[in-house]
């Protein structure tokens, strides 16, 4: 991964809109023959246009569940999810899929995302058949155009995915979804199923294309270096609720909450060899049923595992003196 930098980033406008607002999101999936348990738990939080927001945790926080309540694919059950002046949970039918045009997504797997019968061409123009843009001439120029940004030439036009790398299908991935000229693109760990050789490449790829377009990322992601390159602004989630976010830099440099800490002492350190920074190993494993009273991380937390206040009590997401929020009795015990 390049070295981190986060000189395109651009910080909350004091007054600009949001262009996503999602508010007290809330998704429950049922255990067969026993109680359901939250996925998401009140999740609410903001993206402004041009912003690059990553979400992170571990396996089972939530990640894809959040990917997919705000692309619509899943109907959450309470809150709100606002693209721009549209509430996108109040909709149905023809009325969602006209605003799904102006959201789009990039899958993990660039083999599984795309119809293996279908060529290159046809796949980067189906997006614009399906919403009626354009004739088939000028369809059929843009796609090509958006491939050749994204550096596939007229000799891929007619190839079909099985005659792709890994790199090359995702490529076409990401112009399927940009072809449409979404105001937001959700990437769901975009680059986890590609050689680490190309995993930059593709990453420069998506920030050229966003200066270009303007889009604005929100980026799921297991790899935090790669969260941490591409990124302005992290989420952290566990168990379903965000527990820490602010910008990239404060996140992974001074992470508030011990649960973020742990996460990033787990992460390879591009700092130089001496000043490696001590592995924060957790008790246990995640559990989908949180405990019944306190905070829902306390079980697994070096702070807070003894503390009566952290069992006993759930910490609210709180506002921090330098613009980040932190839901955790004790911020920024635990250094990495």
């Amino acid at each position: 991964m390049p070295k981190v930098s986060h000189a395109h980033a651009e910080t909350e406008p004091a007054d600009a809109a949001p262009l996503l607002d999602v508010a007290h999101l809330h998704h429950s999936y049922s255990r067969r023959g026993g109680a359901g348990y939250d996925v998401l738990k009140d999740v609410s939080f903001q993206i402004f246009p041009g912003q690059s927001v990553g979400v992170v945790g571990e396996s089972g926080c939530g990640k894809s569940t959040l990917a997919r309540a705000i692309l619509r694919l899943i109907s959450p059950h309470a809150g709100s999810i606002r693209l721009g002046e549209t509430d996108l949970v109040r909709l149905s039918g023809r009325a969602l899929r006209h605003e799904r045009r102006r959201l789009q997504m990039v899958f993990q797997d660039p083999f599984g995302s795309l119809d293996p019968r279908m060529t290159v061409q046809q796949l980067v123009e189906q997006p614009l058949h399906v919403h009626h843009i354009g004739e088939k001439k000028d369809r059929r120029s843009r796609a090509a155009n958006m491939l050749a940004d994204l550096g596939l030439g007229e000799t891929f036009l007619d190839r079909l995915p099985k005659q792709l790398s890994g790199g090359q299908r995702q490529r076409v991935a990401i112009a399927r979804a940009l072809v449409l000229d979404p105001e937001l693109t959700v990437l769901d760990e975009p680059i986890s199923a590609l050689d680490v050789s190309v995993q930059a490449q593709v990453l420069t790829l998506l920030r050229e294309e966003q200066r270009k377009l303007g889009t604005t990322y929100l980026f799921i992601a297991h790899d935090l270096a790669a969260a941490e390159y591409f990124c302005d602004t992290i989420l952290v989630l566990y168990l379903g609720q965000i527990v820490e976010s602010g910008p990239a830099t404060q996140v992974f440099t001074d992470p508030q909450h011990p649960y973020s800490a742990s996460l990033i002492s787990a992460a390879p350190d591009p700092r130089p060899a001496g000043k490696r920074r001590e592995r924060i190993v957790l008790r246990g494993e995640p559990q989908a049923q949180r405990p019944e009273r306190g905070c829902p991380f306390a079980p697994r937390c070096p702070v807070g595992f003894e503390r009566e206040k952290c069992r006993s009590e759930v910490p609210d997401l709180t506002p921090t003196d330098d613009g980040r929020r932190v839901a955790c009795h004790y911020p920024g015990e635990l250094s990495i």
